[in-house]
């Protein structure tokens, strides 16, 4: 993936849009899209773990054309995703198009250019298709801010949503965005670049030159699908989010300190 200056999104066939949930930012950054493209037909690929109903109105006449949920997204959902919206066509979960069915006929809203933020986003492009992921700060969790964009980093690197070559964004942009001291951005990368991960490039920004990614760590290998499955299971069941989470950092911590514990007890 070759990353190119921002404004080359604006020619994009396809962006590729990836968040944990839509929120207000998520719904200008689309706006922003919208107002910038030059190419006629430009769709939106959209992966998150939910939207609202009325995000759901207000997105399609920004170019939204296809909704992944997180749970269902792989390196297959997303591809056959891309290929469709480039098609002129969209992949739409039934309830979302129930949605949209039942809000034929509302009011179109106009994108007001003059109130759209600068796009503080890390923006990458390969072929026809754009792909934005921004960093998103959760100020109740205890964690300091650095640590978070140094977490959402690795979980990227680790996703191959980020690879060698690429550019994050800027500390002017993610304080933008984010509303936090430049300071802290940098704090950030220079924690990443001393793990190997980035290097600084004068006047050109911050780059990544190590992936984390394995092959059996990936959104397309056959223990991702396994993961889903049973994230499908646990959801049909009636599990809420903070249930399911429960158990796997439950089972996360038998697995892997359970593990660490034994190995430490036979080296004595």
């Amino acid at each position: 993936m070759t990353l190119l200056p921002q404004k080359e999104h604006e020619r994009a066939d396809v962006v590729l849009m990836l968040t944990m949930d839509v929120a207000e930012e998520t719904m200008l950054l689309m706006e922003a899209v919208a107002a910038r493209s030059v190419k006629p037909g430009m769709g939106i690929v959209l992966v998150t773990g939910s939207i609202a109903e009325c995000q759901v109105v207000r997105a399609v006449q920004f170019g939204l054309r296809s909704v992944i949920w997180r749970q269902d997204a792989g390196f297959d959902s997303i591809a056959k995703a891309v290929r469709s919206v480039a098609d002129g066509c969209g992949v739409l979960p039934a309830s979302v198009q129930g949605w949209l069915i039942d809000h034929i006929g509302a009011a179109r809203v106009g994108v007001d250019k003059h109130r759209i933020p600068p796009p503080p986003f890390h923006y990458s492009i390969s072929g026809m298709v754009v792909m934005i992921l921004e960093f998103r700060i959760d100020r109740r969790s205890g964690v300091p801010a650095f640590q978070q964009i140094v977490q959402q980093t690795k979980q990227a690197l680790r996703l191959n949503i980020l690879v060698p070559g690429d550019r994050l964004p800027t500390a002017k942009e993610v304080s933008e965005t984010c509303a936090v001291n430049p300071n802290t951005t940098l704090k950030a990368y220079r924690e990443l670049e001393r793990e190997g991960l980035v290097e600084p490039r004068p006047g050109l920004g911050t780059f990544v030159t190590r992936t984390l990614a394995r092959p059996q760590a990936g959104m397309d290998s056959p223990l991702y699908d396994e993961l889903l499955a049973w994230m499908a299971r646990a959801r049909e069941a009636g599990l809420e989010r903070e249930d399911v989470a429960a158990l796997v950092t439950s089972a996360t911590e038998q697995q892997y300190d359970g593990m660490m514990t034994e190995a430490r007890s036979v080296n004595e």
